[in-house]
């Protein structure tokens, strides 16, 4: 029975964070943001879990399955790398710049946050 609980919990996080990946895509569709639709899903998230309107133990085993295998969505955007490489290599100063600017980003982002959460 507790393992039927456990998947029961599993699909039902599983299935949030999709729906709230689909209306985040609807929201910048919708709007015309130059955002991904991904970003604005999490973003949803995050307000949902802040406002205690999902409990968080609705979404933490799905959300622990997708970091454990986490490497896997990986595989579409190195597909993806090597089919549009050509246009790629037209870009690469670019493509360098962004994929830099964004790392610098996460960094700071989560440092920051490291270091607020261990005050």
């Amino acid at each position: 029975m507790r393992s039927l609980r456990a998947l029961a919990l599993l699909l039902a996080g599983a299935l949030l964070l999709i729906a709230l990946d689909r209306a985040g895509r609807a929201v910048v569709s919708a709007l015309s943001l130059p955002l991904p639709g991904s970003v604005v899903g999490m973003l949803l998230l995050v307000v949902l879990l802040h406002f205690r309107i999902v409990p968080p133990f609705i979404v933490t085993p799905a959300a622990e399955l997708f970091t454990r295998h986490l490497a896997l969505f990986y595989v579409p955007a190195g597909v993806a790398i090597l089919a549009y490489l050509a246009v790629i290599r037209g870009q690469v100063l670019i493509v360098s710049t962004a994929a830099a600017a964004s790392l610098i980003a996460v960094l700071l982002v989560v440092g920051m946050l490291v270091e607020r959460n261990a005050e």
